[in-house]
This record gives structure tokens, C-alpha cells and sequence, in this order.
């Protein structure tokens, strides 16, 4: 069983993602080979999180939608936002607190907690956010705050 040549892309429309895939480009099995062989050329810092999305793959009964590339994505949403989150956190956070422009270096710990506050505060109902998103919104921030201050614990600050 010898590897064919395969182009699948993970693609942006309309803010969403999607995959794209070759037609006839063998089997299932010759696929996931592929793709173990593509993740360990990868950077060791990177393999076990690609290694893990391989897995999680693997395991996947569904079709391959949204739904399937959150799922592989550690539960994070199918859009392009969220897939910068996956790829390189700093800059997401960094872009969610409103930050994008910011070099990593350019931040604190203290400016962190306080921007953190003030987009809390203004994505609570109590103060004008929508119900509906709060709790997501809330996490987001959540999220980002942890990593920032990660980030300027390694020495950023």
C-alpha cells in the first residue's frame, strides 16, 4: 500500500471553516498515515497537540463539518478566530483585549488585569453586554487573561 499525492485545505469562508479535499485520493487509512508522517516533521513543541488532533480524528464518526473541525480543535469553535486562538494564543488574546497592535513585549501584568476588568465589566448584562454571548465572551477573556499573564511571567513585563 503505497501513499498517493493529496491536497486537503482547511479553509476560510465567510468567517467559518471548512475543509477541502481532494477527490480520489485514496484510502482512509493511506490519509491518516500521511498525516502522522506530515505532524512528525513538525517542530517537537508542536507534535503532541497535532498528534493529539490526529487522535481525536481517528475516533470521529460524523461527517466532516464544523462540528469535526471543533471537535479536533480541542472544543474550540469552527471559525477563523478561534483557530488563531489554537495556533498561536498570545496574538488572539492579545487581539481579543483589543491589544492586536502590541507587540508581546509591549504589555504588563497590571495592564492585563485592568483591560481584563474593564471587558468583563462591559460584557456583563448588568452593564449593557448581551445575555446570550456573556458566558462565552466571559470565558474568552478569561482565557485570554491566563495566557497573557503566562506570558508576562516569562519574563514580558
Amino acid at each position: 500500500m503505497g501513499l498517493l499525492s493529496s491536497v486537503h485545505r482547511l479553509i476560510g469562508v465567510g468567517g467559518q471553516l471548512r475543509f477541502e479535499f481532494a477527490e480520489d485520493t485514496g484510502r482512509p487509512i493511506q490519509q491518516a498515515l500521511a498525516a502522522s508522517y506530515a505532524a512528525a516533521s513538525l517542530p517537537e513543541q508542536c507534535q503532541v497537540s497535532v498528534f493529539e488532533a490526529i487522535l481525536v480524528a481517528l475516533m470521529w464518526t460524523g461527517e466532516v463539518d464544523g462540528r469535526f473541525i471543533s471537535q479536533v480543535m480541542g472544543g474550540r469553535g469552527a471559525n477563523l478566530l478561534e483557530l488563531t486562538a489554537w495556533n498561536d494564543p498570545t496574538s488572539w488574546a492579545l487581539q481579543l483585549f483589543g491589544m492586536g497592535g502590541v507587540e508581546v513585549t509591549g504589555f504588563n501584568r497590571r495592564q492585563v488585569q485592568r483591560t481584563f476588568r474593564r471587558l468583563v465589566r462591559d460584557a456583563h448584562p448588568d452593564h449593557g453586554g448581551v445575555s446570550a454571548d456573556a458566558a462565552k465572551r466571559i470565558a474568552d477573556l478569561t482565557e485570554a487573561r491566563r495566557v497573557l499573564l503566562g506570558a508576562t511571567q516569562e519574563g514580558m513585563d
